[in-house]
């Protein structure tokens, strides 16, 4: 059973209409990401478990349509030491909501206590004052602290081998960035703020045994890619390991991948060119226009695309490209044609 002050949650409309994330959700996808807030929100800790069922349980979503939106929901989710799944900004307005729920309340009880030692009766036993309830919203003037991690709240530390660790790492992959956009744009600085060290931060963390030689692969791909090079890391961090695969083009498709067995397949532009041709010539052949084994020689001309006059006057033109002497006798043209 959620607490009272759980019953609703701060909404910031702004940020939410703001972010690329949530713009790139189909709507399905949003009602399911706000449907896991509000299950993250009445939860003990601010999180919510790390398992499809349930996840599809809590989103309101169908297994079908859980299953095709659930990697871009869960990118807006990290995965905390326990393996339970929380958002960092909700989480943030959690902890401080709560801190302002348990510091009124100690302070209505406190009020009570001193009331009943002076004999004020007006407050029912065990019941604070109406005001020392006050609710806790996104209206209050209260002090934004930033609350420890989950760690320290429990009285332990970090280790700071992991810790230096991670820095390094990050460190690593920075740099790999910052030659990737010198080779592209030369004499340019490259933007980096904390936008692009969060997402660069949140994909070392979910792929943890990703090497820096594989990573600088990722990106010598991009580098050939049709993309726009010139985008902002926090753009693409995200879909870097899309690039494993080798070089797209504009179309995101990696280039190559129309090939079969070293052959290209014709475009559908140039089949309906060729399927139009063979039933020209297949006609042509059942009215006897065309002796289908008469040999016109290397030189003839191909037979010409349909006309726009009716499919007789369109076989009659285009055979003309042929051979004007395929033509019935009777004015060289087909019916519906009057003879020059």
């Amino acid at each position: 059973m959620p607490a009272k002050w759980q019953l609703w949650f701060p909404f910031r409309i702004d940020a939410f209409r703001g972010s690329p994330a949530v713009q790139a959700m189909s709507p399905a996808a949003r009602a399911g990401y706000i449907y896991l807030l509000a299950s993250c929100w009445q939860s003990d800790d601010c999180s919510i478990p790390d398992d499809d069922i349930k996840l599809a349980e809590m989103s309101g979503l169908i297994d079908s349509l859980w299953e095709t939106h659930r990697d871009r929901i869960l990118r807006k989710f990290i995965q905390l030491d326990d393996g339970q799944l929380t958002n960092e900004a909700l989480q943030k307005d959690w902890m401080e909501a709560k801190r302002v729920f348990e510091s009124r309340t100690s302070a209505a009880q406190k009020t009570n206590k001193e009331r009943w030692a002076n004999g004020d009766r007006s407050v029912t036993d065990g019941r604070p004052s109406r005001s020392a309830y006050t609710r806790t919203g996104t209206g209050t003037n209260t002090e934004q602290k930033q609350k420890p991690s989950r760690v320290k709240a429990a009285g332990g530390a970090k280790d700071p081998t992991k810790t230096d660790e991670a820095k390094t790492r990050h460190a690593d992959f920075k740099a790999i960035i910052s030659e990737y956009w010198v080779s592209k744009n030369p004499g340019v600085q490259m933007p980096w703020d904390g936008r692009e060290g969060k997402h660069l931060e949140m994909f070392l963390r979910a792929a943890p045994h990703i090497t820096t030689d594989q990573f600088r692969m990722f990106l010598r791909n991009r580098y050939k890619s049709e993309v726009n090079h010139g985008e902002r890391a926090s753009q693409w961090i995200d879909w870097v390991a899309s690039y494993a695969a080798g070089p797209v083009d504009r179309f995101g498709k990696t280039i190559g991948q129309e090939k079969n067995n070293g052959t290209n397949h014709n475009s559908p532009a140039k089949q309906r060119v060729d399927n139009n041709r063979r039933a020209l010539a297949e006609a042509a052949i059942k009215r006897g226009w065309i002796d289908p084994h008469r040999d016109f020689g290397s030189g003839s001309a191909p037979m010409a695309e349909p006309g726009h006059s009716g499919i007789d006057g369109g076989i009659s033109s285009g055979l003309r490209a042929v051979d004007p002497e395929i033509l019935p006798p009777e004015g060289r043209g087909g019916p519906g044609e009057t003879a020059n």
